[in-house]
């Protein structure tokens, strides 16, 4: 593996681990009804899984699993922005 993948993978890992950090704040803050809140976490969290899909597409891998993981993750921070911002305009 050469350095420029590895480093990929590692900043991988990192952002992916702020993600989930992200993703439990923003639910941490839907329970306490602060939907403005949860949006700039889940922002965030879309945010950090987009860092690692442009260092994959930078190594030119086609790593199907990776793939169906961003894509299912992506889907999850769509659905949570959508449903916080009609919670959030609703009140």
């Amino acid at each position: 593996m050469d350095h420029y993948r590895k480093d990929c993978l590692e900043t991988c890992k990192e952002v992916y681990g702020d993600a989930i950090d992200a993703m439990k704040k923003a639910s941490q803050d839907v329970k306490a009804q602060n939907f403005y809140k949860a949006n700039m976490d889940l922002s965030a969290m879309y945010s950090y899984i987009e860092t690692c899909h442009d260092c994959v597409v930078e190594t030119k891998e086609n790593d199907l699993a990776f793939q169906n993981f961003e894509k299912w993750a992506k889907g999850v921070a769509s659905d949570c922005l959508d449903k916080v911002s009609k919670e959030y305009y609703k009140n």
